[in-house]
């Protein structure tokens, strides 16, 4: 079994002689920077190194195109201001890393959609180059492949408009945030339709992240007044074309949320992250046909020691015989994860799977 077929299988709660052993959001480039200070060679990626099952991505740009043009519009001793190629007004360090602080969003206001909008038309230069030949290309892989939505039905709202404007538009601007949303699943699904009829793709991730610590980012009512209708209209549209795996990626705490995709058409779930209170065998439990993926601790990986085996043991056994589930880190691997701990980490795994 190749490692397309052992995805596809775990994912259909077939019968599959091991589940795969994957990273399934990968590596941080800190984690990368450390990792080759302590014996990774330089030559090698994470993935070849350790032995991983790996799913690639197939590109479809779905930004604004053309991108804004990045220029320079404030200076200062130790900052800059810039217009990035996203629309955003971003403050910068010059030396050193910073969370880049956001100054404004490209929309805000209806008219600022309607402009933005009209960057948002297909054109065959969305699709992956030399298109014919990497689709023929693509029949004969051994991997799985999958198309990303960078951008949810929470989550491009949130990228355009930043959290505190788009809580604010959901009720200042309802009919914007409608015909966004309407908008955005229309050009999704016309950038997305020449690669499903052509090409079999064997799941699709929708990008949210619409949880945090304290649980969802809106309620539920306005999750079913605003996304709910647009989310089955494309969920419905992708299992039309042939894609019956659906993931939605949401850190946080997303209790909540978890019916609410699952009345709206998705099939699975990930990164369920563990110091959100999120535990992949309690929810296994109360949802036996979700897809799960992710749910290891981080931190317990970057302690070390017995921590690693107590969380195989306590996160991975008892999902072993379930289906539908692929142990996995619950967000990136960060860097206060040792070479050593995640190498560690990898064996015990691969002796609990039955690698």
């Amino acid at each position: 079994m190749n490692s397309r077929q052992r995805f596809l299988a775990a994912m259909r709660f077939e019968k599959v002689g091991r589940l795969p052993l994957t990273e399934f959001l990968g590596f941080d480039e800190a984690t990368v920077r450390r990792w080759r200070s302590e014996g990774l060679p330089a030559e090698q990626d994470p993935f070849e190194f350790f032995g991983l099952e790996r799913c690639h991505m197939l590109p479809v740009v779905l930004e604004h195109f053309p991108p804004f043009k990045r220029e320079v519009i404030e200076e200062g001793e130790d900052y800059v201001v810039v217009v990035t190629e996203t629309g955003r007004i971003e403050k910068l360090k010059k030396q050193g890393y910073m969370v880049p602080q956001v100054l404004k969003y490209p929309v805000s206001t209806p008219a600022e959609w309607y402009q933005y909008k009209q960057g948002l038309t297909f054109s065959e230069q969305r699709l992956p180059a030399d298109w014919p030949k990497t689709a023929k290309r693509l029949e004969e892989r051994d991997y799985p492949l999958y198309l990303y939505m960078r951008g949810g039905f929470y989550g491009q709202p949130r990228t355009l408009l930043g959290d505190e404007h788009l809580c604010l538009a959901f009720y200042d601007y309802p009919e914007m945030i409608d015909d966004m949303l309407g908008f955005w699943t229309d050009f999704v699904m016309e950038c997305w339709t020449p690669v499903l009829k052509t090409v079999d793709i064997d799941f699709v991730i929708i990008w949210e992240d619409m949880s945090y610590r304290g649980g969802s980012m809106i309620s539920p009512s306005m999750f079913r007044r605003f996304i709910t209708p647009h989310l089955q209209r494309f969920t419905k549209f992708l299992k039309d074309m042939g894609v019956d795996i659906i993931l939605v990626d949401t850190d946080g705490d997303c209790t909540e949320l978890i019916p609410l995709f699952i009345e709206g058409g998705v099939t699975g779930m990930f990164p369920f992250e563990v110091q959100c209170g999120m535990d992949v065998v309690e929810v296994a439990k109360q949802y036996p046909d979700l897809q799960i993926i992710g749910g290891i601790d981080k931190t317990a990986v970057a302690r070390g020691g017995a921590d690693i085996k107590g969380e195989i043991e306590k996160r991975v056994v008892p999902l072993l015989d379930r289906g539908g589930f692929i142990p996995s880190f619950d967000h990136l691997v960060p860097p206060t994860v040792s070479l050593a701990n995640y190498a560690e980490y990898v064996d015990q795994l691969r002796s609990a799977l039955g690698c």
